[in-house]
């Protein structure tokens, strides 16, 4: 058990540190004779939800409250989904996808009858108010809000002729069926709506009979959850600043390096002009000198190069990798200079 434990608790630090620089989650709830919880959860497009990623986000979803000790049973159930046909067809390839107008069909292998049909939409979208608590979120919102109340998708038509061309285009499983490939299996299932921008998730919950206490649990679990949340968004942003260090090392690692490149194209024998045999000579020079280890007097009358001369040496001996220092001897008093 403790093995399993231990597995889940890696499990879960990979898949958070991968997925939650990408998945933005808010929640809202629907006033009426029974309050109705809700959940949005959308990934970036750089990070595409596949089957999995779904199934996983729905599993946290629905076991974390669990924890509290007044719920009996809850389920979370998915009415629009994020993901996108095209990519749960490339988890069973013995299926394959043809669409004509605004119908789509999914068929097995090389049969004509399909298997599953659906025909795209436009999505309808409501007006909600947010309570004061649904006010915070983690991160950034899927659906920022306005004026205190926010416009989400629900799983209708739009039938508003002014407001279907604005309407995110999604698409409805009309003939619902089932795909398999190996163990893996996915049920589309009729009415259920794929392609979405986001996924929006209700909960049915049912609940014990609470039993007074001195310290309220619940008080307990709020905090808990809030530090937990709190410590997810500090990861998020560790990740983040972690990236951005990296890239600006890199940037600063590449620009050192074209530097260096600089300085030697510019203090090599490029920087000294001439092609006399004297100048030959000193090239010479410069080449054997640059290949010792002894000390080098260079003397010559002001304006001559020495300076010319020495960054040369530098720059063709093994020590180029290192800074070259050059000290005006004159600017210096004798007790400083010793």
């Amino acid at each position: 058990m403790l093995n399993d434990v231990r597995s889940v608790l890696i499990f879960a630090n990979f898949w958070g540190a991968a997925q939650t620089s990408h998945l933005k989650l808010q929640s809202f709830r629907k006033q009426g004779a029974a309050p109705e919880l809700y959940v949005l959860a959308q990934f970036e497009e750089n990070a595409r939800p596949v089957i999995g990623s779904i199934h996983l986000l729905r599993g946290i979803l629905e076991g974390f409250p669990r924890l509290y000790p007044f719920i009996e049973d809850v389920q979370c159930v998915e009415e629009i989904s994020q993901l996108k046909i095209e990519d749960i067809i490339r988890e069973f390839p013995e299926f394959t996808i043809k669409t004509c107008d605004n119908r789509l069909s999914i068929h097995h292998g090389d049969s004509e009858e399909p298997c599953v049909e659906a025909v795209s939409l436009p999505l309808k979208s409501e007006t909600v108010p947010l309570a004061g608590e649904f006010r915070v979120n983690i991160g950034e919102a899927v659906v920022p809000p306005t004026h205190g109340q926010i416009e989400i998708l629900t799983s209708e038509e739009e039938t508003d002729l002014q407001r279907r061309d604005s309407a995110p285009q999604v698409y409805k499983i009309i003939r619902p069926g089932v795909l398999r490939h190996g163990p893996l299996s996915h049920a589309l299932e009729r009415d259920q709506i794929y392609n979405a921008p986001y996924s929006r998730f209700r909960f049915i919950w049912r609940e014990r009979e609470r039993i007074p206490a001195e310290l309220s649990v619940e008080e307990v679990r709020t905090q808990v959850s809030e530090l937990l949340f709190e410590h997810l968004n500090h990861i998020k942003q560790s990740h983040m600043r972690m990236i951005q260090f990296s890239i600006e090392k890199r940037r600063l690692a590449l620009e050192n390096l074209y530097l260096r490149r600089e300085i030697e194209r510019e203090y090599s024998f490029s920087g000294i002009v001439g092609q006399s045999s004297k100048i030959r000579e000193l090239f010479g020079l410069i080449r054997s000198l640059a290949e010792t280890d002894v000390t080098v007097l260079i003397r010559g009358e002001t304006g001559t190069g020495k300076e010319l001369i020495a960054r040369a040496i530098h720059y063709n001996s093994p020590r180029k990798t290192k800074r070259f220092a050059a000290i005006n001897c004159r600017a210096l008093f004798e007790t400083l200079r010793e």
